[in-house]
């Protein structure tokens, strides 16, 4: 009995199909899709092994035909191409890890993880092995944010300069203005590419410059470049010394240019207050100043009266406060003198 031309198909090692059969048709094909060994006896004509792949294949294996005893040749099919760990890092800079499973005869396009760049490396696979392609590596322009906080301070204060940047190798500060500040004054420094810093006391409005190295050589500068802290003018003190007189009058603190107004008009037993010396200015001065009270004597008269019995001369005599005068008292005859008043 002679079989028509017929199709095997083997799974994992498995035969489906006549086996044992003779006198068999001419052309057999058997197809693998993983590991088979297929043996025929007692048939007659061709058979050969179609080795293919699958969804289910693994990624390589062998088949070998067995027909009326003898033994063909081992064969390998290459389903796919495996790779595991890192690829890279490619020029200038690329790199990328994980896991490629790439069917044979297709290619694989790994694309770059590494920070600042963009890219990818292209690998073929073919029998079991990746092969190079092409490949692409770019840096990313480098991007820079920073702030200063508070901008406006008041004197002898300080404010916080805060930066991030990406996509850079390096980063440098600078800043100019107060003799205060601790920030890079007066050089450029070398600071982290990302970070926050004190400006240090500042007692003058001063500026800050940063910029940056980006991976792919240009230069990128904070915005606004330079970034400025104001600081507010400085106080000064105005003082009032009342010269002897009552009330003590308190230090007036003020900023340059602002008004000056006169703390009152002191008192003091026996003079007359007349005023400040300097004369007060209508605004706080740079550097402030000072002012002391002035007062003028007060003159009072004195008058003298003599009873009965003699004379006083002279009548009246006009003196200053804190001072003395006399008068001359002369007792009529039988009489002696006495005096009574201003002190007797």
């Amino acid at each position: 009995m002679k079989i028509k031309n017929s199709l095997f198909i083997i799974f994992c090692g498995a035969l489906f199909g006549l086996a044992g059969i003779q006198n068999a048709s001419a052309a057999t094909n058997i197809i693998c899709y993983s590991n088979c060994s297929p043996s025929y006896t007692n048939v007659v004509g061709v058979y050969t092994l179609d080795l293919q792949c699958n969804a289910a294949s693994p990624t390589s294996y062998t088949a070998q035909l067995t027909v009326n005893g003898v033994a063909g040749s081992v064969n390998t099919k290459y389903c796919a191409c495996t790779y595991t760990g890192p690829v890279g890092p490619w020029a200038p800079a690329c790199s990328a890890s994980g896991t490629w499973n790439t069917p044979s005869g297709s290619n694989a396009t790994i694309n770059n993880t590494a920070a600042g760049y963009t890219g990818s490396v292209v690998y073929s696979c073919s029998n079991g092995v990746y092969s190079y392609v092409s490949q692409s590596c770019t840096a990313l322009p480098p991007t820079l944010s920073t702030s200063v906080s508070p901008s406006s301070i008041a004197y002898n204060s300080s404010a916080t300069i805060s930066w991030s940047s990406a996509n850079t190798n390096s980063c440098y500060g600078y800043s100019a203005g107060s003799a205060g500040a601790t920030w890079n004054t007066g050089v450029w420094n070398a600071i982290a590419t990302s970070g926050s810093a004190s400006t240090g006391v500042l007692s003058s409005t001063t500026s800050f410059y940063i910029y940056c190295i980006g991976k792919n050589g240009t230069n990128v500068f904070s915005s606004p470049y330079p970034m400025t802290v104001t600081v507010a003018a400085p106080p000064y003190n105005y003082t009032f010394n009342s010269n002897g007189g009552t009330p003590s009058y308190a230090t007036k603190t003020q900023t340059a240019g602002t008004s000056v107004t006169s703390p009152g008009s002191p008192t003091r037993t026996g003079y007359t207050f007349t005023g400040w010396s300097p004369a007060l200015p209508t605004t706080m001065p740079v550097g402030g100043g000072g002012a002391t009270a002035q007062w003028a004597v007060n003159n009072y008269t004195v008058s003298a009266s003599a009873g009965a019995g003699g004379t006083i001369s002279p009548a009246s005599r006009t003196i200053s406060y804190g001072n003395t005068t006399t008068f001359t008292v002369t007792p009529n005859a039988g009489y002696t003198a006495s005096a009574s008043g201003c002190g007797g």
